[in-house]
């Protein structure tokens, strides 16, 4: 089984140019290591390039207007690659993610942990990217 550090690597490697080679090591040293597993197993699904699923793709009925907005943010980021250059997200970005990876825990398909990891991925990036913005 890998290490904690031949993941964050492996995941790096793919992330080496653009804008965001800065923030995703950042990023994923955020991650819990059930995410950080359950990233690196949505990401070889996916090819090694993005991610196999994008939960954030059809709005949920009921979103609040911040957690519309992040959705939405989200979305808009879905088909840019990461060496692409990325808008700045919503204030609350971070925490309206996290709520989401945390309605899946427990599950345990492949799809929900897919779904779970990118949703603390984005959180992650968000976070960061926020961050930049406050520094």
């Amino acid at each position: 089984m890998k290490g904690r550090a031949a993941r964050v690597a492996h995941l790096e490697a793919q992330t080496r140019t653009g804008q965001n080679r800065g923030r995703v090591p950042l990023a994923l040293r955020r991650l819990s290591d059930a995410h950080l597993r359950d990233l690196e197993d949505a990401v070889s699904a996916a090819g090694g390039t993005g991610l196999p699923v994008h939960p954030w793709e059809d709005l949920r009925p009921g979103l609040s207007d911040p957690e519309r907005a992040a959705w939405q943010w989200a979305r808009a980021q879905t088909w840019a690659r990461l060496e692409d250059v990325w808008t700045r997200p919503p204030a609350g970005t971070a925490d309206v993610f996290q709520v989401e990876a945390a309605r899946l825990e427990g599950l345990e398909d492949r799809p929900a942990r897919h779904a779970r990891a990118a949703w603390a991925m984005l959180a992650a990036l968000a976070a960061v990217m926020l961050e930049e913005g406050t520094a």
